[in-house]
């Protein structure tokens, strides 16, 4: 977000070890939801006006309507999770409309049809490699696993999410 001219990070996350990432991937705060308010340090932290743009990454489908409350008059939220079959029930009175909010979907497979002269697929994964270097991988990966341990993996990441950050099945092992 810093190279995309962010000057300000804020990340939320319901487990400590994924905060603790966060703040070492760059944030200036990272939260827990479940007992601060998101919405009193954002103001706090922009003198009451919002966020600028606001990132709903979580999947979950009340986060969107708490990244609408967050967000600053003229701002944007961008929704880059999937919510699946889940609906969301977003409230679209005062805070959407009276602040004149953009809400955008993001989706990795596609580009907005003006880029795709520029960004072709060799550009796109150029830059893509260039930024994995960059990236603290290596702390991201909580778990490596055998291939046959794969219902392992997933009982336990829905009974320990909090210890959970990313599971790697090892097709070798």
């Amino acid at each position: 977000m810093r190279k995309a001219g962010a000057s300000l990070i804020i990340t939320t996350d319901l487990y400590e070890n994924r905060r603790r990432l966060s703040l070492l991937a760059g944030a200036d705060l990272s939260i827990d939801p479940a007992s601060k308010s998101l919405g009193e340090h954002v103001a706090a932290m922009t003198d009451g006006m919002g966020a600028d743009i606001v990132i709903e990454a979580s999947g979950q489908p009340a986060a969107l309507d708490a990244a609408v409350k967050v967000t600053a008059a003229e701002g944007r939220v961008v929704v880059v999770s999937w919510y699946g079959t889940k609906r969301a029930d977003l409230n679209l009175g005062s805070d959407f409309h009276r602040k004149r909010l953009t809400l955008k979907s993001s989706q990795v497979s596609n580009l907005d049809p003006s880029l795709t002269p520029r960004w072709t697929i060799r550009r796109r994964r150029n830059l893509a490699v260039g930024y994995l270097r960059e990236l603290m991988l290596d702390e991201m990966i909580s778990h490596v696993l055998s291939f046959n341990q794969a219902a392992e993996a997933y009982r336990l990441i829905d009974h320990q999410p909090g210890e959970v950050v990313q599971v790697v099945l090892d097709y070798k092992q």
